[in-house]
């Protein structure tokens, strides 16, 4: 069953999500170059200067008119400064799509197959049990095994936030380590690599400290998913024991 989901559902649908993540980010258009192109072209058809008999109200005007080219040239830098986050923000976008995303598509689809499975198994092995140890060992052993789930569930949430942050935080540090890689030239010439170093490395502490919260709280999942069924085999057995007086080895290994 793991093979059949693997190797048919969920690497062919890794495969086929990271191609449209990538043929739909190729027919991208360059917005922000096709507008400099557009701007270039409208300031070559502009109308030359007025010779130098103009009056000085028209000279005035022409104060005015490099005022306002300059207003609109602040206004442009800011533009293509918005324009560069957004494009920083959308590959990055592009790279979680690829490299988080789809992954955990495709997970799903590997193992979507035990929810019918966990069920089935769940009523054959509570049928047998009734037969088996009879009703009130049975309780005693879901009452362990609710009692247990509490304290999963908890976990499991936390364990859910810790991942959110986690992704926050690799998002943050790309973010800065892109900006830095964009702007090498400009940080070698103005001698700012120690507060750049500081920089990433908060950054990466960030990013350690969460990478911590998640294992932390993944052990805890993994001890609860080892725990409980242990746990419910014990008490199981224990109040069989009690009310029957004894515990015959076809009844503690299923035979």
């Amino acid at each position: 069953m793991f093979w059949l989901t693997w190797s048919q559902l969920g690497i062919p649908l890794r495969a086929q999500l990271s191609a449209i993540i990538f043929e739909k980010s190729m027919r991208r258009k360059n917005v922000k170059g096709a507008g400099k192109k557009k701007k270039e072209g409208e300031d070559t058809k502009t109308p030359a200067t007025e010779t130098s008999g103009a009056s000085t109200g028209a000279s005035t005007d022409a104060d005015k008119d490099k005022d306002k080219d300059k207003d609109k040239d602040k206004k442009g830098e800011e533009e293509d400064d918005a324009e560069d986050v957004t494009g920083q923000k959308s590959r990055q976008a592009v790279i979680n799509l690829i490299g988080v995303d789809a992954k955990r598509v495709a997970e799903f689809s590997m193992f979507q197959f035990l929810f019918p499975m966990s069920f089935t198994k769940l009523v054959v092995a509570v049928w047998f049990l009734v037969f088996l140890i009879g009703w009130i060992p049975l309780a005693a052993g879901l009452a362990t095994w609710a009692l247990i789930i509490p304290f999963n569930t908890v976990i499991s949430k936390k364990y859910a936030a810790s991942q959110d942050r986690l992704m926050k935080t690799r998002d943050q540090k790309l973010a800065i380590v892109n900006e830095c890689l964009q702007g090498i030239r400009q940080i070698k010439f103005s001698a700012l690599e120690p507060q750049w170093e500081k920089k990433i490395l908060a950054a990466r502490e960030k990013e350690l400290s969460a990478c911590w919260d998640v294992f932390f709280y993944d052990t805890f999942l993994f001890a609860c998913w080892f725990v409980s069924p242990i746990a419910l085999a014990a008490a199981s057995l224990g109040a069989y024991a009690l009310v029957h007086g004894e515990m015959t080895p076809s009844v503690a290994f299923g035979k």
